[in-house]
C-alpha cells in the first residue's frame, strides 16, 4: 500500500512540475493590422506550386500511438500521389525522411489531454517539455516559444479538436507562423480569423493528419500548395514563412484549378485562376463575408477602407482553395 501511495505521489509531482516551470506573460494588447500599404504574400507567386503535406502518422512507439502503417508505406502513398513534400510527423519523433520527396523533418509536439498540439517544422531536435493536463494561455505561449529553439517554423494544428486551442487563445498567442486551417478532423476558419482580426500574421496550412493511408477519406484530401522559388528545403521553408502558399481541400484528392496570380491594385484585390471557379468569396475582419463572384476565372474585390485584411475562398466542383490574406502594413 505504501509503495502505491509513493507511486501516486511521484506521478502527482511530475504532473505539477510543468505548471511551476511555465512563466507568466504580460500579453500585449491586440490590434488589427494597420498601415497605408498592403503586404501581399503572392507578390512573387509562380504557380502551380509544390504539393505538400506536413502532418501524417506512421506506426510508432511500438503501437502506443495511433498509426497503422510503416513509414515506408506512408512515404510511398504520398509519392505515388505526386507530393513534392511529405513529412511524417509522429509524436516527438523526427523521421529519417526518404522516399523521393523533399526532406523537411517535422514532428508533432503534444502529450496532453486536450490535444493542444503543434508541429515543429524543419526540426533539428525534439523538445519533450509539455503541460500534460489543462493548459492556460501562458502555458501554450511558453510551449510555442520553446519549439522555436529547435525548429525553423511552428504551426498550431487541429485547434478545434477537443478544444486544444480556443478562438480566444488565438487572439493573443504569438510566436508561430502557421495554423492548420484544414485537417481531415475539421476546418478551423473561425480560429484563423480570430488570429488575423487581432493583428497576427498567421498563414493557413492544409494537412491530412492521416493515421491510415489506406483510408481515402483521410489521405490525399487536404494539402498545401507551396509556391517555392527553389524546389528544395530552403525554398519550401521560405515560402511557408512568407505565406506564399494555398491550402486546398478536395474529397477526391484533385484540384481542377490553381492560383495563377493575386495582385493589389489601388484598393482592389485582383485574383486570377487557371480556370473558372464556381464561386469565390472575399472575407475580411471577424470572418465577415462581404462579396462573392460566380463562374469566373479573373475576380476583383474592392477592399473596404476599414478592413485590415482580406482573404479569398474559391470553390470548384472538385476542390476548395483557401488563399492567404493580404494584410495592411
Amino acid at each position: 500500500m505504501r509503495i502505491v501511495q509513493h507511486g501516486l505521489a511521484a506521478l502527482l509531482a511530475l504532473a505539477i512540475v510543468p505548471y511551476l516551470a511555465s512563466p507568466i506573460y504580460r500579453t500585449p494588447a491586440t490590434a488589427p493590422f494597420r498601415g497605408p500599404a498592403w503586404y501581399n504574400p503572392y507578390a512573387e507567386w509562380s504557380g502551380p506550386g509544390l504539393r505538400t503535406n506536413l502532418h501524417a502518422h506512421s506506426r510508432a512507439w511500438g503501437g502506443l500511438t495511433h498509426g497503422d502503417d510503416t513509414p515506408e508505406a506512408v512515404r510511398a502513398a504520398y509519392a505515388t500521389r505526386g507530393y513534392a513534400v511529405a513529412s511524417i510527423s509522429n509524436y516527438h519523433t523526427i523521421d529519417s525522411v526518404g522516399g523521393g520527396t523533399i526532406s523537411l523533418p517535422t514532428y508533432e509536439h503534444g502529450i496532453n489531454v486536450r490535444k493542444s498540439h503543434r508541429l515543429a517544422i524543419g526540426a533539428s531536435r525534439v523538445d519533450w517539455f509539455d503541460v500534460p493536463l489543462l493548459q492556460g494561455l501562458h502555458h501554450k505561449q511558453y510551449l510555442l516559444d520553446r519549439l522555436h529553439h529547435g525548429a525553423e517554423l511552428v504551426a498550431i494544428v487541429h485547434p478545434a479538436l477537443r478544444g486544444g486551442h480556443s478562438e480566444e487563445d488565438l487572439r493573443h498567442l504569438t510566436g508561430y507562423e502557421l495554423l492548420e486551417v484544414l485537417n481531415h478532423f475539421g476546418v478551423a476558419e473561425s480560429h484563423w480569423d480570430a488570429a488575423l482580426s487581432t493583428g497576427h500574421p498567421v498563414w493557413a496550412l492544409g494537412n491530412d493528419d492521416t493515421h491510415d493511408v489506406t483510408d481515402k477519406g483521410q489521405t490525399g484530401v487536404m494539402w498545401t500548395q507551396v509556391g517555392a522559388q527553389a524546389p528544395d528545403r530552403d525554398g519550401v521553408v521560405s515560402a511557408l514563412r512568407a505565406g506564399r502558399h494555398v491550402a486546398i481541400s478536395s474529397p477526391g484528392g484533385t484540384a481542377d484549378v490553381s492560383l495563377e496570380s493575386a495582385r493589389v491594385v489601388g484598393d482592389t484585390l485582383q485574383v486570377r485562376f487557371s480556370g473558372p471557379v464556381t464561386k469565390a468569396v472575399a472575407v475580411i475582419d471577424g470572418g465577415v463575408r462581404i462579396d462573392s463572384a460566380v463562374g469566373r476565372r479573373e475576380i476583383r474585390f474592392v477592399v473596404p477602407a476599414a478592413a485590415s485584411y482580406m482573404r479569398i475562398v474559391a470553390s470548384t466542383p472538385a476542390a476548395t482553395l483557401y488563399l492567404n490574406p493580404i494584410i495592411r502594413s
